[in-house]
Formats: structure tokens, sequence, C-alpha cells
């Protein structure tokens, strides 16, 4: 009989530790396994790399840049492209467009901008549109119209032009997250909920579970949900085989990066501790929050 193969939750310990920046024999020593176990798992699975960003659905890939190449070099149509790799011909066009036009597309070059794009900070509405928050701020202060009342009179007034448009949810994502100091307190102060958070929209999880001293995930700051601002963490807890061993995560929500923990026991006690213990090394403008996202997992004596 050959060696017994190692599951995939102890190769993911390993390479989340290498993910993190740790060498081959210090993950090897997390996950308890050899320094050419870790070899092979990455050799299987490939390296993992915490920060970088999740792509959407029907964002392009490598493989569908290199399909539109070989289309114009075909001389096919945007349409023809589009339908072989299952995307709109508008993503097509615009694809090709932003990328040297049918003469100059390169795939590499293509997708190593589209990734360098999705790095970028973006600019928020407000500051994009600064004249139009300053109208926004003019109607709550003066008028002591409401987010939704202004988000329908903006609408009805220019119906034909969508740079006047905005939600009203924007609106208060805008008081809530983007104002500042004494703005924001008389913005907040205008508001007729008069809450100094965003209560948490959509709809809500029913659950008869509670545990003790826990506090909500709607009663975060709205902007962990933003992802603008880091400093917000999720941590998780891995369970190795047969449930004998342990590891803690932690990622930032903003930037992707990720820490592993070492741990002994699931307890709950011994995951809170050597969690504030973790949270504590990072610099204090970078630990505001930490939302645990498998608690059920952890242990109670």
């Amino acid at each position: 009989m050959g060696r017994p193969r190692i599951p995939y939750e102890v190769a993911r310990v390993a390479l989340l530790e290498l993910g993190s920046g740790a060498t081959i024999g210090e993950a090897a020593q997390v996950a308890g396994v050899s320094r050419r176990s870790v070899d092979l798992f990455v050799s299987k699975y490939g390296r993992m790399i915490l920060h970088e960003p999740k792509q959407r659905p029907d964002a392009l890939t490598f493989q569908d840049r290199e399909e539109i190449r070989v289309g114009i070099e075909r001389c096919e149509s945007n349409p023809q492209i589009a339908q072989r790799i299952g995307k709109h011909r508008a993503t097509v066009w615009r694809e090709i467009t932003n990328n040297g036009g049918r003469g100059g597309y390169r795939a590499v070059g293509a997708n190593n901008r589209a990734k360098e794009c999705a790095r970028r900070q973006r600019d928020t509405w407000v500051e994009k549109r600064r004249w139009l928050f300053d109208i926004v701020v003019d109607h709550m202060k003066t008028d002591t119209w409401s987010p939704e009342q202004i988000a329908s009179r903006l609408r009805k007034d220019h119906p034909d032009d969508a740079s006047w448009w905005v939600s009203h949810e924007t609106i208060y994502q805008a008081i809530y997250v983007q104002a500042r100091g004494e703005l924001r307190k008389e913005l907040v102060a205008a508001l007729r909920s008069g809450r100094t958070r965003r209560k948490q929209q959509g709809r809500k999880a029913r659950s008869d579970r509670k545990i003790r001293d826990m506090v909500m995930i709607a009663e975060r700051p709205p902007e962990v949900d933003d992802r603008a601002v880091p400093g917000h963490w999720e941590g998780d807890l891995i369970i190795g085989k047969g449930s004998k061993s342990q590891v803690g995560t932690i990622v930032e929500r903003t930037t992707r990066y990720g820490r592993l923990i070492k741990l002994d026991t699931k307890q709950a006690e011994h995951v809170a501790e050597h969690l504030g213990l973790e949270m504590e090394r990072l610099p204090v403008e970078l630990a505001k929050t930490l939302t645990w996202t498998k608690a059920p997992n952890l242990q109670t004596m």
C-alpha cells in the first residue's frame, strides 16, 4: 500500500501560509506535514495569492481575450466573436476599442491593463460629481428633504440626463460613510430617523440561535460593507482531518491581505484569546473590526 493521501483541508493550511509570505519550511510546520508535501501541494493546486481581487462572473478572462485576438485575425465581426465566447457584443466592442483597436489589440496587454484597472481605487460619486453632492446637501439642510425625496425629485426634473440621477441608498452611504466632521453631524441631524449609523437594508435572515455577548453584523459600521476603508477583517476557523488540528485565518476586506493564527484547541476562549493577540500586533488604523464568519465552529466547554 502507498502513502495515505493528504486531504485538501491540510494542503489549504499550508497554501494559505505560503500566500501570506511564509517559507516552505514554515508552511510545513504550521500544517504538520513535510517540506516535500508542501512542494507537492504547490505543484498540484498552485500557489494562493490572498490579495488577488475577486473577478466578476461576467468579466473577460485571459482565454476570452485570446479568442478575441484569434477572431480579429480571422476577420470575424464583433457579434461573431461575442457569440463564440458567450459575451455581449458591446463587451467585445469596448474591449477592442479600449485596447488599441483591431490593428493594435494584444491579449496579454489587454489582460494586464484590466488587472491594473481592477487594483486602482475608484473615485466615489461624491468626488466625481461634487456639484451634485452640494445640491443634495442644500436640499437636506435648507429644504429638509429626505434622501428618498431628493432622489425622486432629481430624476423627475432631469429624466434625460443620468448625471443628475442618484439613488436614495447612495445618498445615505455618502452621509454615513463619505461625509466627515461637522458636515456629517449636520447631515445626520437633518435625517428624520436621527440614527448615527445606517440601518442595514434588505431581508433579514431569521435565526433562533443566540450567542452570548454577540454583536450583530447589521450593527457594523457601513464602511465595512463599502470596502472603501481598510482595517476591517473577516475571521474563519479551519479544522483538520478528524478534528485533530485547527488554524485560524483573518483576511482584510479591502486589500484581501490574510494572516494565519496557530491554535492548540478550537475552544471559544482559546480562539478568542489568540485572535485578540493577533489583532493587537496590527497597527491601530488597520485593526478596526473583526467579523467571525463561522461562529458555530467555535466549541465551548
